[in-house]
């Protein structure tokens, strides 16, 4: 089996790869561009949208899409947004500043191995979370709720376990934990644990060997995050299942037991990911000093009279109950802005009634920002703020000046 390697928002050249090999599911994320040669084997060129992750390949091999902001920022933006504890991020630091594995396909999968592991010991200790299921019987004395007539059918017959009951029994193959195999058989696959760990690694990996969580279930987990369903007695599940989501956002799930591949890929839509990183850096600075800053969802300004078509910026800024700043985040690596994207910004201008707002922009130079000022022919100012993703420290510390700056303006 080989691994494939492209780039997000980018036409990646892939030479000697089929494009037959590609699940039907593949082309949410990546089109292929044919190109044919005088030779009898054409070049395949691969073009990604704004999308990071693993697909499992209908040959075995795996085509992986990398962030062009670089693995480290990647890392950095996946736990600010599912909130991974202190300790990790702490973690996540030392190996950064250490350059360790920069260039390794396994770094933050790596370096989110060990606290994984201990959460799992934890996990253990406290005991694994069970479910109740159904399950079908055959025995020799009466329990549970007996199937009559299929039970009469077999004491006539003489058969050894003539009972047929349905019984109420306890498992450990609950969502929950058959995520923590998952992501536990995902990093022994990609070789991410260390010696010291790796009885638990296979303790885990061996829970659901052959009934590992699909895609949907993920979804059902991650949605389960997201509400808070895992609070009271299952609340040191948290972290470790954030974790086991983060693992397999790179790792993807085609592991050995799982047959079906084509639809076993997990991958995360990195536009919508860079506009929760940017609303929680902001949110960090700004709410010790009593301003809200959100995605709102309702009692919003409308475009039209008749209520229709709410106006959403991706991060408004507000206090005491009146706006300040709006943000509208667009994970567009080009370097001109499309000028529907200043329509926009200056829709909002106007119907929020503030007076100036940021289009917040990715710049791939590791060292380079930039904050442009534009001011429309009503006196409106829209500021255009690149940020340098590849170093994650100083696209912060340069966001967090800038909202400060023109708050305080």
């Amino acid at each position: 089996m080989a691994n494939w390697y492209i780039y997000d928002n980018q036409t990646t050249d892939t030479m000697g790869f089929d494009i037959s090999w590609l699940p039907a599911q593949a082309y949410n994320y990546t089109k292929p561009r044919v190109r044919q040669r005088k030779t009898a084997i054409p070049d395949v060129a691969l073009d990604a949208g704004p999308y990071v992750g693993a697909i499992p390949l209908l040959n075995g091999d795996t085509l992986y899409i990398i962030p062009r902001v670089g693995k480290e920022s990647y890392s950095r933006m996946l736990f600010v947004v599912e909130g991974i504890e202190d300790s990790v991020n702490k973690e996540f630091e030392q190996y950064v500043k250490l350059g360790y594995g920069a260039d390794s396909d396994t770094l933050w999968t790596s370096l989110l191995a060990r606290p994984f592991m201990e959460k799992l010991r934890l996990i253990e200790k406290e005991s694994l979370s069970t479910i109740r299921n159904n399950s079908q019987k055959r025995l020799r004395y009466v329990t549970g709720k007996v199937k009559v007539l299929d039970s009469l059918v077999s004491l006539a017959k003489n058969d050894e376990f003539p009972i047929h009951s349905e019984v109420r029994e306890s498992t450990v193959l609950n969502l929950e934990n058959r995520l923590l195999s998952t992501a536990s058989a995902a990093l022994l696959r990609v070789r991410a644990v260390d010696i010291s760990h790796q009885h638990i690694a296979l303790r885990w990996a061996r829970l659901a060997e052959r009934n590992f969580i699909t895609p949907r279930e993920l979804a059902q987990v991650s949605a389960g995050l997201r509400n808070y369903r895992y609070t009271g007695s299952r609340s040191y599940y948290v972290s470790g299942l954030v974790m086991a989501k983060l693992i397999l956002s790179q790792t993807g799930l085609s592991l050995e037991s799982i047959e079906s591949v084509e639809s076993e890929s997990v991958i995360t839509n990195f536009s919508n990911l860079f506009e929760k990183y940017i609303r929680v850096i902001v949110s960090r600075a700004l709410a010790p000093r009593g301003f809200v800053v959100e995605k709102r969802e309702h009692n919003l300004p409308t475009l039209f009279s008749d209520r229709t078509c709410e106006l959403k910026p991706d991060v408004l800024i507000s206090k005491d109950g009146r706006t300040k700043l709006i943000l509208d985040v667009k994970y567009k690596p080009k370097n001109t802005i499309d000028s529907s994207d200043y329509y926009q910004m200056n829709v909002y201008l106007d119907n929020f009634d503030i007076p100036k707002g940021i289009l917040v922009l990715p710049n791939y130079s590791q060292f380079e920002f930039s904050l442009i000022q534009r001011q429309t022919l009503s006196g409106k100012q829209i500021f255009e703020l690149r940020l340098p993703l590849s170093d994650w420290n100083i696209s912060e510390n340069v966001l967090v000046d800038s909202v400060e700056r023109l708050l305080a303006d």
